[in-house]
């Protein structure tokens, strides 16, 4: 059983920045940050704005900084430069992928804002990956892991931001 918790802590930690990457657009939308501008509405709708996109590579970048300064994880085990560059890979791999996904739920007719399960859960995990697996060695067993813990954890985060009114839905 402790062999199974460390393996979770450990995934957990080394997808962190693409998790609170996944997490910084509606903070800095709720913080009215600057930079709200849609992106490209005929692919993506309103929602995906400049502001979500740089908060997210900069939080990941952030995060991954931290990771290394304690020591943490995969970046605690590499120079600087290298966790700096796998935050920002991390950060800008979960955008593109929530983009990707934007993009397909247009293409589908899906209206923005409504569920699409399990991709909406998923999608930044992926282009995560996608995108950071240029620096960052993850074996299967990392990404199968994420892609089946970030569902749950996803859904327990938006709960948390519905009530605290960061995000106008629970899902």
């Amino acid at each position: 059983m402790e062999l199974v918790l460390i393996t979770l802590w450990h995934v957990i930690l080394l997808y962190a920045p693409a998790y609170v990457a996944n997490m910084a657009p509606p903070i800095a939308a709720s913080l009215k940050l600057p930079g709200g501008g849609s992106v490209y509405v005929p692919w993506f709708g309103t929602q995906k704005t400049w502001r979500g996109i740089v908060s997210g590579i900069v939080s990941g970048t952030c995060t991954a900084l931290l990771l290394w300064y304690l020591g943490w994880s995969w970046f605690g085990g590499v120079p600087l430069f290298r966790a700096g560059w796998g935050g920002v890979f991390l950060g800008l791999g979960a955008m593109l992928g929530d983009l990707v996904k934007s993009g397909l739920k247009r293409s589908f007719q899906i209206a923005p804002g409504k569920p699409w399960v399990p991709w909406d859960q998923i999608d930044f995990v992926l282009g995560a990956t996608f995108v950071a697996s240029i620096l960052i060695p993850f074996s299967y067993r990392d990404v199968l892991l994420a892609l089946l813990i970030t569902p749950p954890l996803h859904l327990l985060v938006n709960v948390i931001s519905y009530c605290c009114g960061i995000k106008k839905v629970w899902w």
